[in-house]
Order: C-alpha cells, then structure tokens, then sequence
C-alpha cells in the first residue's frame, strides 16, 4: 500500500433548471381537462397536489445573466440597488442545494423548476 491514498475524484452531476412560464397569447390560457399518460380525461381532477412556491433562494448568477439594477436617483422607495430587470436568466446551482421548485429572491416573478419536474410536467 502506498503512502498515497487513491480517492477518486468528485464530480457533481449537472443539473440544469428551467423558468416555468404560461403561455398567455389569445386562447392558449385555459390548460384543459387533466389527462393520464394515455391520453384520458381524468374522472377526478382533484387528485392532483397544487404547487404554491415560497422558497425563495438568492442564486441568480449575475455575471452569467443580463441584471439590470434599480438607479438610486430613480428608484422606488425601498428598491435603490435592487434588481430593476433580469434577462437571459443563469442560476448558480451551487447556490441551490437540492431544490427542485423555487423562486428567486429579490426576483421572485421567476418560478423556477429543475430538469426532471420540466420533462415531467411536458
């Protein structure tokens, strides 16, 4: 046995996150009746759990992202250095942990969803 110890590195798997966003162009508003993965309507609908996202998590890669900032001279009251709009949005996912649904702080009209609720929820 060597004096070295064999440990192999450590990688965490990429995780890629997704802004959930509704479709609200003329028509496509209304989501319909729920269908199983048949194709069938659902007899209870109500079945189904609501999502109601209150974590929020301070994990917008600002370097990564277009982040505009409130001007001081005219700003809101309360909103001086605050984020004024945030394009092409970049989550720093060390920042996340193992949160699959959120909302970003001091942005929270992003709700945000993990790889796996997306293609679940496709």
């Amino acid at each position: 046995m060597s004096d070295r110890s064999a440990i192999a590195p450590f990688t965490m798997p990429r995780v890629r996150y997704f802004r959930l966003n509704e479709d609200v162009r003329a028509g496509c508003w209304y989501l319909g009746n729920p269908q199983d993965s048949q194709g069938h309507e659902v007899e209870d609908p109500y079945v189904f759990i609501i999502l109601v996202a209150t974590k929020l998590i301070r994990c917008i890669d600002e370097q990564a992202s277009k982040v505009q900032f409130w001007d001081p001279k005219h700003a809101p009251r309360g909103k001086e250095g605050t984020y004024y709009a945030v394009d092409d949005m970049r989550i720093d996912t060390s920042k996340v942990g193992n949160a699959k649904v959120f909302r970003t702080e001091d942005w929270d009209i992003a709700l945000i969803v993990s790889e796996d609720i997306k293609e679940a929820l496709e």
